[in-house]
C-alpha cells in the first residue's frame, strides 16, 4: 500500500552531547512500550555516555496503545495480522 500517513515522533538529545556533531540512533521502541522510552529507559543512559541522540517513533502494533487490540489478534485471530504489523 502506497501512501502517506502522519508519523508522531521524539528526539531525545542528552546535555552531554554538547555542540559537537554526533551520531543519532533510530529506535522503535521496546514491545508495548512508548515513544518516550529513550527519555526514562537504560538507553537513556546509554545516550548519556556515548554522547549520542535518539530519534524515535512508535511501531504500529507493538506500542502501549495497542497492547489489548494486538493480543486479541494474536490470542485468536490470526487472519488480522496484517493489521498489527509496522508498515
Amino acid at each position: 500500500v502506497h501512501g502517506t500517513r502522519e508519523a508522531p515522533f521524539l528526539v531525545t538529545i542528552p546535555d552531554t552531547v554538547g555542540s559537537t556533531t554526533r551520531p543519532v540512533i533510530s529506535f522503535g521502541h521496546g514491545f508495548f512500550s512508548a515513544l518516550e522510552e529513550p527519555t526514562w529507559s537504560s538507553l537513556n543512559d546509554g545516550l548519556h555516555s556515548w554522547r549520542m541522540s535518539a530519534a524515535s517513533t512508535e511501531f504500529i502494533g507493538f506500542n502501549e496503545d495497542d497492547l489489548v487490540a494486538t493480543i486479541a489478534i494474536l490470542g485468536g485471530d490470526l487472519d488480522r495480522t496484517d493489521e498489527i504489523v509496522s508498515q
